[in-house]
């Protein structure tokens, strides 16, 4: 039986010291594999090997996971308990979502037009009142 012997440059290339900080960074990541009988699809990072994706996490809306396909995702975390790097979409996709939404907003200020919402319940001064799944205070 053999044993590996490590360089430090080898031990140092692997580890956690050698990456930049990247836990709650945005990312570039391409799809490098996605059948249709999988329900799975893979991801490379550029840093530590591939990642798997569920289809439902890794697809948006009208584009779907397919191979070839660069997504940003924001990285969790560089090592989970597995050895893994933990990426999530969510967070990436509620940003957009609310850009979005604000811009909306911001154009109808500017045509003094109003805003549609929901009134959820009664606050001390006014009401609470749902816009684009966020909540707004109304003032009364």
């Amino acid at each position: 039986m053999t044993t590996k012997v490590w360089k430090f440059t080898d031990w140092f290339r692997k580890s956690n010291l050698s990456y930049p900080c990247i836990k709650d960074a945005l990312l570039k990541v391409q799809i490098i594999k996605a059948t249709e009988s999988s329900k799975y699809a893979m991801v490379r990072t550029g840093f530590r090997g591939q990642v798997n994706f569920t289809k439902n996490e890794i697809s948006l809306p009208n584009d779907p996971a397919q191979v070839g396909k660069v997504r940003t995702v924001q990285c969790l975390h560089v090592n989970n308990p597995f050895g893994e790097m933990d990426l999530s979409m969510k967070k990436v996709l509620d940003e957009r979502r609310a850009g979005l939404l604000w811009q909306e907003i911001q154009a109808a200020a500017e045509r003094s037009q109003p805003i549609m919402g929901r009134v959820l319940n009664a606050v001390n001064g006014g009401f609470a009142v749902g816009v684009g799944g966020y909540v707004a205070f109304l003032p009364t």
